[in-house]
């Protein structure tokens, strides 16, 4: 049986969130929705050069990830934090991907 797996990643590959779905239907709108609510966060990186890296055709998904790989995107974020030489700036990056998972 074929079921969906949406995950949210960071830039180590670290897994934060995943959830599983039976419909592809309903797996591709959860990804959406997830998308825009990423979109919306007030520390997304809008001033990068290379905002979004995504990765939706056949040939880029063969060179980066595995044919189960349906759809990926990154997206960078702020991060702040305290030295003792005062607060650093740096940007992150987030993975969000939608994946085919078979299950026996």
């Amino acid at each position: 049986m074929r079921a969906y797996k949406l995950s949210v990643s960071n830039e180590m590959g670290f897994e934060m969130d995943a959830q599983y779905f039976k419909s592809l239907s309903k797996a591709k709108k959860q990804f959406k929705q997830l998308l825009n609510a990423k979109l919306k966060d007030e520390d997304i990186a809008t001033d990068e050069e290379d905002m979004f890296w995504t990765y939706s055709s056949k040939k880029d998904l063969d060179i980066y990830h595995s044919k189960e790989v349906r759809k990926e995107i990154c997206i960078p974020f702020w991060h702040s934090y305290h030295t003792d030489c005062g607060t650093e700036h740096d940007v992150t990056r987030e993975f969000i991907r939608l994946e085919n998972i078979e299950i026996n």
